[in-house]
Formats: C-alpha cells, sequence, structure tokens
C-alpha cells in the first residue's frame, strides 16, 4: 500500500548547487533519488545523489548539495 502525508516543518530559505549538473532535456528520463539530511538547530544541510534509471545512465548521476535557515 503506498501512503502520502504532508508533514509542516516550518519555512525555509537556502541555497542548492548540482555538481556535473548537465541539461535535463538532453537525456530525460525517469530517476531515483537518495537524500541525507541534517539540521542543528536553524540549518539545515542537504545532499541528494540522483541517479537515472535508464541503462547506460549512470554517467548522468548527479549530486546535489543544499544549505537552508528555517525562518519560521
Amino acid at each position: 500500500m503506498l501512503a502520502t502525508g504532508l508533514l509542516w516543518l516550518g519555512l525555509f530559505v537556502g541555497v542548492e548547487q548540482t555538481a556535473n549538473w548537465k541539461s535535463p532535456f538532453a537525456h530525460p528520463s525517469f530517476s531515483y533519488s537518495t537524500t541525507a539530511l541534517v539540521g542543528i538547530g536553524p540549518v539545515t544541510a542537504r545532499v541528494i545523489l540522483i541517479q537515472p534509471l535508464r541503462r547506460g545512465g549512470a554517467k548522468d548521476t548527479a549530486i546535489q548539495f543544499g544549505a537552508a535557515i528555517k525562518l519560521f
């Protein structure tokens, strides 16, 4: 059974940077992602690994780094 939910964690303002960024229109495909999230007080750091599901998609793997601060 697939369940969805909504949880209010607050309003955050942050910045993101994707390493090895390529245009998503060059090789569009479905992908899966793995997220690591660490929060210390009002500051949150995030790392996301994005892996395409198509064959040979390993070369299009992307890593996204981000940091945010909680406003309220």
